[in-house]
């Protein structure tokens, strides 16, 4: 569920990421294809605004929509509250992860 949106949930299924923005009344599928993974559940979470995030082997990959996957050039490591932001990762920039466009069905 999103921080800032209790209407925003996003599920992993066994036929990938459920999205939905109505508290579940509806969803949208993200085929596991979208998002690179295959042979194992990855954690998930859906940040403030609405990005989904999955934490894979590579690193994390982010969608604002579902349809395009990406991984930050860095990543910050808050560890007092928001407090201060530390650096733990430079990249070589952004990173497509996958692409592939959802369906959209009732679950």
């Amino acid at each position: 569920m999103a921080p800032d949106d209790a209407t925003h949930l996003v599920a992993r299924t066994t036929l990938g990421l459920l999205d939905s923005r109505d508290g579940g009344k509806s969803g949208t599928w993200i085929c596991e294809g979208a998002v690179v993974y295959t042979d194992f559940e990855p954690p998930l979470a859906v940040a403030a605004g609405g990005t989904t995030l999955l934490s894979l082997t590579e690193g994390i990959v982010r969608s604002p929509n579902g349809c395009a996957w990406g991984s930050a050039d860095r990543a910050l490591v808050d560890r007092d509250g928001g407090a201060s932001w530390t650096e733990i990762f430079v990249g070589a920039g952004l990173t497509a992860a996958g692409s592939a466009g959802p369906s959209t069905m009732d679950p």
